[in-house]
């Protein structure tokens, strides 16, 4: 009667008690990546099935290298599911719970490095058969230094057969050589995976691997099926765009053409693989900060007058201090200027909310999707994919500088239509199918402008000449040094169509008001000064017909102080 009473309390007792949380290990794939200038986020998918009650999730297949602070977890169930906590830590992983490491294997590279050896050896055995025979060939060759043999007849061999004699030896040496470097070369191979195999059975099977663990503790109101979607960044991924432009400069009834095909390279050293993954590329900034760094104030003040070294040393020993070395380092330490940026008193840091990924400090955000499914492999590598491709309509144009080169160099311009974005990379040119260099593209959104260079254009003829260089004084009272320059520039389209032509050179620039500068009467007036904000360069822009030429004349002077020299500087 008491047994069985004690029995319904404790049956009544552990009913009100809370059960404990039941602990499921899931396996997980990943199922999308998006990979930033610096850093991806990897989404994970798991699948699992769950009953009434408290349960913890466990995945242990995540990386090392993850930022614990940007874990997300969210999903959907076939009944109401509650997402609570989720715990990392780290934990070591043995190789010896790997396949690569059991035993089958083991035996496995062992059979196979035992194959690798005798393999060797029969390459080994060729060579010497093979050097063996090229020996022989090469002991023929000798035979006319030494007494000459007797042939059947009984008289010596005509030139013709000692001809034939050689060729067929040489031909027998060639034979030979080629032999022996294709075995070498085999057994090259052969050693390079021999080194391959004894590196694998070397490792230590205790060595451990670094891995996370999360734990995902749900609440499920009834029994269900769930799907987990588990989100983090990785530090050790990136992406940067580089393009292709290929350039159709067409003819005098066809309209040139310019394909601009945007490609991304991305590299990622992860720890994990990502195998047939939802790819997309961001130009959004993780890792770049939050918010701007804060400036403290920058005083400036005249230096303190050094108090005299003698001085100093008497009020010290006056004082009763000490004037050890201890007290002269010191005081060389309080004399010793401070550079300029370790004056300053340093910033004032600014503390970092914590925000979502993707807010950043970037100008603007990008995201490409790219089409199909991808597989990135960890350290192993570029991978390279095709973002798009955009028609363009450029606008061709010559551009020479002559004075450095008599070669017209071919520009085409390229305008991005509103809500296109070109982020900054390295260009591939093609110029009508032909490779012919790489540039640069900047920073570039709708509606901005911007030219790259397609190499020289033989259709459009530069000629430079020198016409005169002199030197003299003017003035009788306060006489001053006097330079002049002038040269000639003939620039000819031999194009079917018409064509622009901008011809640059440049002017000298004073610093200082005792120096004149001038360009000389006879000079072309130049269309623009001061190109691009670079002081003195000038330039001179022309619409050239079919067969047009056209003459730009262009000299200046400098004048100086007779009593004083100047010199030109390139900056």
């Amino acid at each position: 009667m008491r047994t069985a009473f004690a029995a319904t309390l404790l049956l009544l007792a552990s009913s009100l008690l809370p059960a404990a949380a039941a602990e499921q290990e899931a396996p997980s794939t990943i199922d999308a990546v998006t990979v930033f200038p610096q850093g991806a986020e990897v989404t994970r998918v798991a699948k699992i099935t769950l009953g009434a009650g408290d349960h913890t999730v466990i995945l242990r297949d995540l990386p090392a290298g993850i930022e614990a602070d940007s874990i997300r977890v969210q999903g959907e169930a076939t009944q109401s599911l509650e997402i609570g906590a989720v715990d990392t830590r780290q934990f070591y992983l043995s190789e010896t719970s790997n396949a690569a490491f059991n035993a089958s294997e083991r035996k496995r590279l062992e059979d196979e490095l035992e194959a690798l050896g005798d393999k060797r050896q029969q390459l080994a055995e060729a060579i010497a058969v093979a050097e063996t025979q090229k020996q022989l060939m090469q002991n023929l060759a000798g035979l006319p230094v030494r007494p000459e043999p007797i042939d059947a007849a009984g008289g010596p061999r005509t030139p013709a057969e000692w001809g034939e004699i050689f060729g067929l030896i040489g031909d027998r040496l060639t034979i030979a050589n080629k032999a022996i470097q294709d075995i070498r070369l085999a057994m090259r191979e052969v050693d390079r995976r021999i080194l391959d195999v004894q590196n694998q059975l070397n490792r230590q099977p205790g060595r451990e691997d670094e891995r996370t663990e999360v734990r995902i503790h749900l609440g499920a109101a009834a029994a269900l099926e769930a799907t987990l979607r588990i989100r983090y960044q990785v530090p050790a991924a990136s992406w940067s765009p580089f393009y292709d432009a290929r350039l159709e400069t067409g003819d005098r009834n066809q309209t040139p053409k310019l394909a601009l095909v945007r490609r991304a390279v991305i590299v990622q050293q992860t720890g994990e693989d990502w195998k047939d993954v939802a790819l997309t590329l961001s130009s959004t900034r993780p890792q770049a900060g939050t918010a701007a760094p804060g400036l403290a104030s920058l005083i400036v003040d005249f230096e303190p007058e050094p108090k005299p070294a003698r001085l100093r040393k008497q009020k010290s020993l006056q004082s009763g201090e000490d004037d050890g070395a201890g007290q002269v380092a010191q005081d060389m330490v309080a004399e010793a200027p401070m550079p300029e940026a370790m004056a300053a008193p340093e910033p004032t840091m600014v503390a970092a909310s914590e925000v979502g990924a993707n807010v950043t400090n970037a100008p603007f955000q990008a995201i490409f999707v790219v089409a199909d499914r991808q597989t990135i492999k960890a350290g192993e590598g570029e991978k390279r994919v095709q973002i798009d491709t955009r028609a363009i309509e450029p606008v061709l144009s010559i551009r020479a500088v002559p004075k450095l080169a008599e070669i017209a160099y071919l520009y085409a311009k390229m305008k991005l239509e509103p809500g296109q974005i070109l982020l900054p990379g390295r260009v591939s040119l093609f110029r009508d199918g032909v490779f012919v260099g790489h540039g640069e593209l900047p920073l570039l959104s709708g509606g901005e402008e911007h030219e790259l260079g397609f190499g020289a254009d033989d259709q459009v003829r530069i000629e430079f000449a020198a016409l005169e260089r002199r030197k003299g004084e003017v003035g009788l009272i306060s006489a001053s040094s006097t330079e002049s320059v002038q040269f000639k520039v003939t620039v000819k389209n031999l194009h079917e169509r018409s064509i622009s032509v901008r011809v640059l050179d440049q002017i000298p620039v004073t610093e200082n008001e005792e120096i004149q500068v001038g360009l000389l009467p006879s000079t072309t007036k130049p269309t623009l000064m001061n190109v691009e904000d670079r002081r003195g360069v000038t330039a001179w822009d022309m619409k050239l017909e079919p067969d047009e030429e056209r003459v730009i004349d262009f000299g200046y002077q400098v004048s100086w102080p007779k009593d004083k020299r100047v010199r030109y500087e390139l900056r």
